[in-house]
């Protein structure tokens, strides 16, 4: 059956938008309970009461303000989905086929800026996409009227245009935020100085080069500001407004015309000049200090974080987010700059802490890792660099930031839990932990640090009301208190060898630098004086140096300089835990009119009037029901088919379900096609029903003499159970199903022809197991190490009321290796192979075809063997849109191969076939959201036949 709609941003729409809520799936342990408030259904993990009603309560506040800022109100309750049970930072809103928000409220990293409340940020950019994206006018809302929740056309195009305007409105609703961050303003500022700034067609998350995907948030956040500073902030929603009223999507520079009165164009062009002149001014005040020397060690770019010196300071480990690797840690020779490969790590956000004794070296870093194949956890390992093992210190903890005690023999961490963070300390002899201080939902501990007597322990705090501080804990004592409490933020102390100074970094001039606090004399000096950022200190053994995360256009390299106590950038009288305020060197790269932004209703009463229904359990019914259908137009054997195509899924994903229903007008016949999925359970069910038309390859005679197409009737049951098997780097899949297939032919064959397709039952049992260790990287052209395998058995038997008996057993192996010294060049080997007892004439709708490039595919019996080799290489790193079509082009890469097959066909002829050619690929993401693949390729076949072209389009 073939779909035919006239609305082609539909179809873009169901790939882009429901596969990406269909990916969340949630651990079916879990119990969910319901709260509902005037405008919200939230859905939570049981025992989560209290911060399900406190998020409501803001929600409630921000959607007033919003519904208020944009004109509109969604129709019907907004969803919102709490999940705690990961340790990611996560937030994603959907409007297909529910409005829905997913928040994961664990504390945002250092690139969200400052914030009085960190949920504040989530919940207020996650329902900015709620209301924003539902609305809409003209004739997409009369397409709404008639077809249901169906086109949202604010959801396509380049990603600057939903996210820039959600983080705009994060730190227009909070007075904090991404808007404002220095670390948003950095990685512009450095963009400018370097000649590395986006056209805005590459704001996109589909952008390889760095910032990535940062990109659509950095770029359209400053974009939007722009354009609320320079023609007011109702600007801004006539852009959406109309951006979303349009009969056709994309038409971005007609949006931000009748906006501003100019073109996308003029526009961006205006808040180029407006930023360097900014930036200018900014560098300019920075240089009115000497720039601190550095001596870079890495130029890898992109993330490269938490160097630790070796215990005699030749050495600095630190963690490598290289675009072409896995996240590895690694070392750098101070001296030389030669860098080794450690271990390849999966971590996230957090750091390393290094041990040094007799018997061996000791790195501590975090694992991050699927549990029970749903959810994402923290936990300490511990690497032997002397033997290359590695140990685990927790098992589901959540825990991360690891710091080694002086002695060895001690570890203290921190625990997060729905948004809570806990100090503990862990006795590696006895595996006994302590509570050392609970931080609760208003006191946040980020990266601690032992001082060298192993007495102390300094670390970075968040509390309520916009404070990020360095903390001295003095364990003896049991005294907590801060060094510094002012509106500056303070991040990753360490101590000199001495104990003597804690140096940290710091955006108290506005620019990320590194600082240091006397704790004899409680001075606090600016050690660093850079353009772009300071992050991350690690002073050497001997005092005399500090490694550092430095920021440059091109991302996060570790750089190493010289220290000199004596000769600090600034000094500055601190007293013990008080106000220290903010150096008045400049303000952000904005001007402060957003941050002291204040809308109506931003007030505590509004928080306290939110009513809330009892609290229940969670019930998919609602979420479930049906929101839209696609009319469309098909044929069958005699002529039109007209039918509907529906489909829904539950908020937490539990139930997902496609259902068509046809009728043919000529044929006078119903047909329909149900598949399901329930993911409340351990294993994944599966569920097909279907009865439809089957156009088939090849052309026969009918009854009445006429030359056509042949057509079956193909009635089918299908049900599966998959059990998942999933970590980051590896994927299980088991597979156990069964399945009932009926043909029926359509039409009547002439006497004199013979019917090529079997008819009649095919019923068969199947089991598969598929493995895959295949890993592709941001700047991969395919995978580029690992491997991948696939088993299929399946078994036509008569117990199951099968007209045809027999077997068939099918493998597929791939392997995945980058040749050495060329990233992104790669090896690629495939063979497959399997065997069958069918014995029959006809074409078998399941029995395999082989597939050679230059050669007709063609069915197998008995034996099959085939064989590639690939050299594939990368030709062109486009990361452009198209000038007209709605098309981000990725980059294009290009194959020689050679393919080989041996196998006997239905008529038992042996068949030996080969080919060789060269194979062009473009990637590409059609309307910002399909992921597509062209590929465009000459084969020449062995012996006589000739060279033939081929172009095939994969999702």
């Amino acid at each position: 059956m073939k779909l035919i709609t006239a609305v082609i941003p539909v179809i873009l729409f169901l790939y882009g938008f429901f596969p990406l809520a269909a990916q969340i799936r949630f651990d079916p342990q879990i119990k969910w309970r319901s709260i509902e408030s005037e405008h919200f259904a939230i859905h939570y993990p049981e025992r989560q009461d209290s911060l399900a009603r406190a998020v409501l309560s803001k929600s409630e506040l921000y959607y007033a303000i919003l519904t208020g800022v944009f004109h509109y109100q969604p129709k019907g309750k907004v969803n919102i989905v709490l999940d705690t049970s990961s340790d990611i930072v996560f937030g994603a809103a959907t409007p297909f086929p529910n409005n829905t928000a997913y928040l994961n409220p664990n504390a945002p990293a250092i690139g969200f800026g400052h914030y009085d409340d960190w949920m504040n940020l989530l919940i207020s950019h996650e329902l900015t996409h709620s209301v924003d994206i539902d609305k809409m006018g003209g004739f997409p809302a009369a397409l709404r009227f008639i077809l249901g929740r169906l086109y949202f056309p604010g959801g396509l195009g380049p990603q600057w245009l939903t996210e820039g305007l959600a983080t705009y409105f994060e730190t227009a609703l909070t007075g904090s935020g991404r808007t404002i961050s220095p670390y948003h303003d950095m990685i512009l500022r450095m963009a400018f100085l370097e000649n590395r700034v986006n056209s805005p067609d590459r704001n996109t998350i589909f952008l390889t080069r760095w910032p990535g995907g940062n990109s659509a948030y950095v770029y359209g956040q400053s974009f939007y500001h722009y354009i609320a500073e320079t023609y007011g902030e109702k600007a801004l929603i006539k852009l959406r407004e109309r951006y979303s009223s349009n009969f056709l999507p994309f038409r971005i520079s007609e949006a931000v015309r009748a906006a501003t009165g100019s073109s996308l164009r003029t526009v961006y062009r205006d808040w180029k000049r407006t930023m360097t002149e900014r930036y200018n001014q900014q560098v300019a005040e920075i240089r009115q200090q000497p720039i601190t020397a550095s001596r870079q060690l890495t130029q890898i770019g992109y993330n490269n974080w938490s160097p630790e010196w070796s215990n005699d300071g030749k050495v600095i480990y630190f963690i490598s987010g290289d675009p072409d690797k896995h996240t590895e840690i690694r070392s750098v020779d101070v001296l030389t700059g030669e860098q080794q490969r450690i271990k390849k790590v999966n971590v996230f956000n957090t750091q390393i802490t290094y041990l040094s004794a007799e018997e061996h070296e000791t790195l501590f870093y975090t694992r991050l890792e699927w549990e029970r194949s749903y959810t994402l956890r923290n936990d300490i390992h511990a690497l032997n660099l002397t033997t290359g093992k590695t140990e685990s210190i927790t098992h589901s903890l959540r825990a991360s930031d690891p710091a080694v005690h002086p002695s060895g023999d001690r570890v203290v961490y921190i625990t997060t839990n729905a948004g809570q963070t806990d100090l503990w300390l862990h006795d590696l002899r006895t595996g006994e932990r302590k509570l050392l201080f609970r931080g609760g939902s208003k006191r946040l501990f980020f990266t601690p640090a032992w001082s060298p007597k192993g007495n102390r322990i300094a670390l970075s705090v968040w509390e309520e009301g916009g404070y990020r501080d360095i903390w001295l804990l003095d364990i003896p004592g049991n005294r907590f208190q801060p060094l510094l409490k002012d509106k500056a933020w303070d991040y990753s102390p360490c101590w000199s060898p001495d104990g003597r100074y804690i140096v940290f970094s710091s955006d108290r001039t506005g620019v990320f630098n590194l600082f240091a606090y006397d704790l004899e004399t409680h001075r606090v000096q600016q050690v660093t004086n850079v353009l772009g950022g300071a992050f991350d200190p690690a002073i050497s053994p001997d005092g005399k140096k500090i490694a550092f995360v430095n920021y440059s256009a091109y991302g996060f390299d570790i750089h190493v300089m010289n220290w000199k106590k004596t000769e600090p950038l600034h000094s500055f009288k601190a007293f013990f835990g008080s106000n220290f305020p903010r150096l008045p060197i400049f303000t952000y790269g904005y001007s402060d009119s957003l941050s002291n932004k204040v809308y109506p209703g931003n007030s505590v009463k509004a928080l306290a009037d939110t009513s809330f229904s009892s609290s229940r359990r969670y019930g998919p019914v609602k979420t479930l029901l049906p929101r839209f259908y696609i009319p469309f137009t098909s044929i069958d054997e005699k002529g039109m088919v007209i039918g509907a195509m529906t489909m829904g899924m539950d908020v937490l994903a539990r139930h997902r379900y496609l259902l068509t229903l046809q009728y043919g007008i000529q044929s006078n016949r119903p047909g329909y096609s149900f598949q399901y999925i329930n993911n409340s359970f351990y294993p994944i069910l599966f569920l097909s029903i279907s009865n439809i038309s089957i156009l088939r390859d090849q052309t026969v005679l009918d009854n009445a003499g006429l030359s056509r197409r042949y057509w079956d009737r193909r009635q089918e049951f299908r049900t599966e159970v998959t059990l998942p098997f999933l970590k980051i780097d590896t994927a299980h899949l088991i597979t156990l199903g069964l399945s009932f297939q009926r043909y029926s032919p359509s039409f009547e064959l002439s006497p004199v022809e013979t019917n090529p397709y079997f008819e009649g039952n095919l019923n068969f049992y199947h089991l598969q197991y598929f493995y895959s260790s295949a890993r592709q990287y941001p700047r991969s052209i395919s995978a580029v190490e690992g491997m991948t395998l696939n088993f299929l058995f399946q078994r036509y038997t008569s117990k199951l009321t099968s007209d045809l008996t027999f077997y068939q057993l099918l493998g597929k192996f791939e392997l995945f290796a980058q040749i050495p010294g060329l990233p992104r060049h790669v090896m690629y080997v495939k063979g497959s192979g399997g065997r069958n007892d069918l014995r029959s004439i006809h074409k078998i709708a399941n029995a395999p075809e082989t597939f050679l490039r230059g050669y007709v595919a063609t069915t197998w019996r008995d034996n099959l063997l085939t064989g590639t080799v690939e050299y594939r290489f990368p030709l062109l790193e486009i990361e452009r849109s198209t000038p007209i079509l709605p098309i981000f082009l990725k980059r294009m890469h290009g194959s020689l191969f050679g393919d080989h097959a041996r196998f006997y066909d239905i008529l038992d002829r042996y068949r030996r076939r080969s080919s060789f050619g060269l194979e062009l690929r473009l990637d590409m993401a059609v309307g910002y959201l399909l992921n597509i693949r062209t590929r465009l390729g000459v084969a020449f076949p062995a012996g006589d036949k000739k060279p033939s072209l081929f172009f095939r389009i994969e999702s």
